[in-house]
Parts: C-alpha cells; sequence; structure tokens
C-alpha cells in the first residue's frame, strides 16, 4: 500500500513517522505547496494526479479549516488512512474516525469517540466516555477529563486540561446505549 501525506512541514513529517511505525505502507510521499524536498511530488493542489500510484491519504495540516477542505476533496479519491502509532493505547472499545492521527504515548479509554481528521498528539489522553469532535486537535500533555464532548474543530493546547463535561442530554445517550448510569469513578 502507498500512502500520500497533504503537508510535509513538522506535522507532516511526525504523520509520515507513525505511519512508518504501523508498517502497512510500502511507499510514503508528500505533496506540499513548499516543493524544495526531494520527497515532495507536487503541491498541494496536485492532488488530483497521484489517484492511480497510492491506495491512501492523508491531509497533515495543522490548521483544522485548512485540513477539513483537502479531506473533503480527497475522500472522492483516495482511501483516506487512520494512523494510530503502535505505541499510543486506545481501548478496543474506542471508535477512531478517518484520517485521523494518534501519536505516541497517547492515551484514550473506554468507549470515546474521536472523530474525522483529528489530531491526538503525542502524550494527549482522553479518559473514557468521552467525545471528540470531528477536526480537533487535542495537542501534546493536553488531558479530556472523563465524559467530556469537544466541539468540532476544537483545539485543546499543549498540556491544557479541557473542561468540557457533558450535559444531561449525554447522560440519558449513555443510559439508552449502555443500559446504566455512566460512573465517574
Amino acid at each position: 500500500m502507498n500512502l500520500l501525506i497533504l503537508g510535509a512541514g513538522g506535522h507532516g513529517r511526525v504523520v509520515r513517522e507513525v505511519a512508518e511505525a504501523t508498517r502497512q505502507y510500502e511507499n510514503i510521499a508528500f505533496l506540499d505547496d513548499n516543493t524544495g524536498q526531494s520527497d515532495v511530488l507536487g503541491k498541494l493542489s496536485d492532488y488530483d494526479k497521484f489517484t492511480g500510484q497510492f491506495d491512501y491519504a492523508f491531509v497533515a495540516i495543522g490548521n483544522a479549516v485548512a485540513r477539513k477542505k483537502y479531506q473533503e476533496f480527497l475522500m472522492d479519491r483516495y482511501e483516506i488512512a487512520t494512523l494510530i502509532h503502535p505505541a499510543a493505547h486506545i481501548s478496543p472499545s474506542v471508535s477512531v474516525g478517518r484520517g485521523t492521527v494518534v501519536m505516541a504515548g497517547a492515551v484514550v479509554q473506554t468507549n470515546s469517540k474521536i472523530g474525522a481528521g483529528c489530531i491526538i498528539s503525542a502524550g494527549a489522553i482522553v479518559d473514557h466516555d468521552s467525545v471528540v469532535g470531528d477536526y480537533c486537535h487535542i495537542n501534546a500533555g493536553a488531558i479530556v477529563p472523563s465524559m467530556s464532548t469537544v466541539a468540532d474543530m476544537t483545539k485543546v493546547d499543549y498540556g491544557a486540561v479541557y473542561y468540557g463535561r457533558t450535559d444531561d442530554k449525554w447522560i440519558e445517550e449513555h443510559k439508552r446505549q449502555y443500559g446504566t448510569e455512566p460512573s465517574f469513578f
């Protein structure tokens, strides 16, 4: 399998290393508007030119608006990769959306949901029964406490604790799905 990464900056290089660590991809290359690097095949707008050469694509752009825009462009042309570093801990009950990267040392606990196009950085923690919306960035060392909801396109900065406890509607949904009151202990 081959992987085309849109964005060859610092975040893109980390994404490449996560992809390499999964050992799923034989060939990994970049598109970036700064084409001076040897592994950059062309500009971001050239994504249509490589549909026959790459099975998978991934958008490694930090800006959430741009990340969403390019991922939506790619969806009809490529399989969108979801990249989880083998040194991350992801509970088997977690769902992770397409185009999300979970980096080394991140922890995502029981019954959490991670949306599409998210960045879960190194050492970030998403505790149990939390929902991280689409195109969010949970930065290095940040903590999303249990039973929190992070709205789409939100960035939780380095080392921050996000106070987004859920409302009664979410608790009712938890009872409907699991048949029990959610536990905070």
